[in-house]
């Protein structure tokens, strides 16, 4: 019986990781380490992992693995300058209000350089252009809600914060793994949402509209954007 491949999203994380051993790091500083799975994949390879994490029961959750995991903010980094060979944001970077701060802070302490990990969607596929819909619609009730929530993040609005600084060695990937999400969880979970009581009419309608074109066309996984900010020799 064949075994069934991990998710996109499980094939990127994977990804990152290899990247990441690839280089043979020391150290490296999650910022937005979440319950530290990342950190915890590396750790039997890596001498010192750590991370920080603004949701202090994420920072419990990553301690109950043993990473070295405290309460802090991205944008303000209680790290000393280049105390970490590599500094990761997965999935973080459209978590984060003050993001040229953060990648400052970022750039700061890493000796070697910074990798930023964040959803991309293909926007010549149909179906992609409906799950970033979905995805902008989903992160309205989540700013309502208050949370930080923005879009995802470009190559250009990630190294935004580091121009002028000279000596960086940029790399930019992309990649997508077209695979479709069951249209009976995309209403499950826009049913859930509207469900909440914090959804003004306008957005009501506006769910309706994508539910009717992501019947019609499919709705599929998100890609990925990777970028290494690498300081040069």
């Amino acid at each position: 019986m064949p075994i069934p491949l991990p998710s996109p999203v499980e094939q990127y994380r994977i990804e990152l990781v290899e990247r990441l051993l690839a280089c043979a790091p020391g150290s490296v500083l999650d910022a937005g380490c979440g319950d530290g799975a990342l950190l915890a994949a590396l750790a039997p390879r890596v001498a010192r992992v750590a991370g920080i994490d603004a949701d202090a029961a994420r920072v419990d959750a990553a301690r109950a693995r043993g990473i070295a995991a405290q309460v802090a903010d991205a944008s303000a980094l209680p790290h000393a300058d280049g105390e970490f060979d590599w500094v990761v944001l997965q999935y973080t970077a459209h978590h984060i209000a003050a993001l040229d701060a953060a990648m400052r802070e970022c750039w700061r302490v890493a000796r070697v350089g910074v990798l930023v990990q964040d959803p991309w969607y293909d926007e010549s596929f149909v179906s992609q252009r409906i799950a970033l819909a979905l995805d902008r619609w989903y992160k309205q009730i989540d700013r309502l809600e208050g949370m930080v929530h923005e879009d995802c993040r470009d190559s250009a609005t990630i190294c935004a914060a580091l121009a002028g600084v000279p000596g960086i060695a940029i790399e930019v990937r992309h990649r997508l793994v077209l695979q479709a999400v069951p249209f009976s969880e995309v209403v499950r979970e826009v049913d859930r949402r509207l469900r909440s009581g914090n959804v003004p009419g306008s957005l009501e309608t506006e769910a309706r509209a994508i539910l009717e074109d992501a019947e019609r066309h499919g709705v599929s996984e998100p890609g990925m954007l990777l970028v290494s900010l690498r300081r040069r020799a």
